[in-house]
């Protein structure tokens, strides 16, 4: 089973930090670099999930793959992602999964062709800021998932068949994904079952 999990910043500010600075010091220095308010209160967010719901007791129970996933022990799988307003955690014990929020933007368009397929490409064309965003939660969702995130070439992979509810196969293995909006913002989360 798959669970998701969302926490919204205005719910962080609220929360008292001093126990995810004992449990988490290295992600809460993390988040003190960052300029804006937000990004800090989105990087907390991500490490009081991974408390609250992945049970760790601190981050140095943290493991990170080749590509930085992180990872814990015991078989369960997790990913966050945050953007806007959100901080989301997909849980699964059933395998590898990832997940990615966007908030949408009309710069991210000057990249579609460069990360997209043709027929992608076509897909967008009918509601270009929707689409590109919601291919893009779809896409990053599987790389998260396959543990290679950036690393691999985003266009080396088609996913207009989530698009008809089937799977898609990449790596050797079949990927399907759930979408939503949460608030305007489009997310994917991609397992392998």
């Amino acid at each position: 089973m798959t669970e998701l999990h969302a926490i919204r910043t205005g719910s962080i500010r609220d929360l008292n930090p001093d126990e995810l600075k004992r449990r988490m010091p290295e992600r809460t220095k993390k988040a003190e670099r960052y300029l804006h308010e937000k990004d800090r209160l989105l990087c907390l967010g991500g490490g009081l999930l991974m408390i609250n719901l992945l049970g760790l007791r601190d981050e140095k129970e943290l493991r990170f793959g080749a590509y930085q996933k992180p990872a814990v022990p015991g078989g369960l799988e997790f990913n966050l992602s945050h953007s806007g307003e959100w901080c989301l955690l997909a849980v699964s014990g059933d395998g590898p999964v990832g997940v990615d929020i966007e908030e949408p933007k009309e710069s991210s368009l000057q990249v579609a062709g460069s990360v997209y397929t043709e027929a992608e490409l076509h897909w967008m064309e009918e509601a270009p800021l929707e689409r590109f965003h919601r291919l893009w939660t779809w896409k990053e969702s599987v790389m998260k998932a396959l543990g290679l995130g950036l690393g691999l070439d985003p266009k080396c992979f088609d996913v207009t068949p989530f698009i008809r509810g089937k799977g898609i196969r990449i790596r050797g293995g079949s990927w399907y994904a759930f979408a939503g909006t949460l608030e305007g913002s489009p997310f994917s989360v991609c397992t392998g079952h």
